[in-house]
């Protein structure tokens, strides 16, 4: 009883401590440190079991610096007896000292962790995000608090997950051949493959990948931009059909925008100087030879 007035002796009393957050996924009680991390709103830390640093934080009296003046003006006396016996310097400095402790105790402490219905909105917000972008589009989120005492509360998360989506059919439609061609040479080593589950940072991985492929086969001009995918889950029963879209190169000019396909680059020349430097960077050059499709300078 003792140790729990104490874990409540700074929260007010409109105010709850969160003590505990549990999350039940299809009606089973689950603890992962994934779930944890989804929630914005945390209890206070443990050691052992042990609130160490909400128990340090709240041995700090607020309003410390009011209560040390009260109590010098409870004796009329007091103050200028201290003055006589210590000096008016050292008076301040006891309680400059008093004050540095009590901040001490704050700062290496931890402040009550509060029941925040807008951090348990956030986090009802961010498991409906993750689980909808691991499949489970069906899913649906919902809590409860349950108040534990007259200062402690704890939260409760509900999550029915429904049945995981998975890929279906996998299909392209890729305007510049010469994309279309790399795309096809590329395809066995997709992150997208049918009958795997539905995961967004798949889709990320696969642009990703692309991108990257595209561009070290010399379409000099690609970025990630271009790569879109576009998912149709209708009368598909919990499966996904994904067709991959490219759309050709936009070209901006001053009052105009076109689309040309992409082209794949090649080296035209390699310039070799021979003895460039910082000394040399002003000079013109005084030497070349072509060797073997190579041209070597010479300053």
């Amino acid at each position: 009883m003792f140790t729990g007035c104490d874990m409540v002796k700074r929260v007010a009393s409109t105010d709850h401590l969160l003590k505990e957050t549990n999350f039940y996924i299809n009606g089973e009680k689950k603890r992962s440190e994934l779930l944890t991390n989804l929630s914005f709103q945390k209890t206070n830390t443990t050691l052992a079991g042990y609130p160490l640093g909400l128990h340090l934080y709240n041995l700090a009296r607020p309003n410390r610096d009011s209560i040390f003046e009260a109590w010098l003006k409870k004796n009329p006396k007091r103050k200028q007896r201290l003055i006589s016996k210590l000096s008016e310097k050292q008076l301040n400095k006891l309680k400059t000292s008093a004050l540095g402790f009590n901040n001490w105790l704050k700062k290496i402490g931890e402040a009550p962790a509060l029941l925040d219905s807008v951090k348990i909105k956030k986090t009802k917000k961010n498991l409906e995000r993750y689980y909808f972008s691991n499949g489970w589009f069906d899913r649906t989120i919902d809590y409860d608090v349950e108040v534990l005492s007259k200062k402690q509360a704890k939260v409760n998360y509900k999550i029915t997950t429904g049945e995981a989506y998975v890929l279906d059919s996998i299909s392209s439609r890729i305007d510049s051949p010469v994309i279309d061609s790399l795309y096809k040479e590329l395809n066995t080593d997709s992150y997208l493959k049918k009958g795997t589950p539905f995961n967004t940072s798949n889709f990320e991985k696969e642009r990703s990948r692309l991108t990257n492929a595209f561009r070290n086969s010399g379409v000099y001009h690609f970025s990630q931009d271009y790569i879109r995918f576009e998912n149709d889950t209708i009368g598909t029963q919990k499966k996904v059909n994904v067709s991959v879209q490219i759309q050709n190169r936009i070209i901006r000019n001053e009052d105009s925008i076109t689309r040309v396909p992409f082209e794949i680059y090649r080296i035209k020349d390699v310039n070799i100087y021979t003895d460039a430097s910082f000394e040399n960077r002003s000079k013109s050059v005084q030497d070349s030879i072509s060797y073997e499709n190579y041209k070597l300078y010479s300053f």
